[in-house]
């Protein structure tokens, strides 16, 4: 039977973070998408444009294979960004 889509992600914070890769700001922002605010709201929260957060959104779904803030956050979850400790 074949592994899910980032089965390997399951096992440590560590090994999660080298195999998606996210740069420190798209990973700032991958922790606040499931925010229930706008693009522009969560811009002004992080002290950035919206043009920005807007650039580093669409990396953050290139690198996660994805097309939507829902999609994203759905896998995010699944494979357990939200849940990372310091290990």
């Amino acid at each position: 039977m074949p592994h899910p889509p980032f089965a390997p992600l399951l096992l440590t914070a560590n090994r999660r973070r080298q195999a998606v890769a996210l740069s420190p700001a798209e990973d700032q922002l991958a922790r606040r998408l499931g925010e229930d605010v706008t693009l522009s709201e969560l811009a002004q929260r992080l002290g950035k444009r919206p043009e920005t957060l807007r650039s580093q959104l669409k990396a953050l779904y290139r690198k996660l294979r994805v097309n939507s803030r829902h999609a994203a956050v759905d896998l995010l979850h699944r494979i357990g960004w939200f849940t990372q400790t310091g290990d």
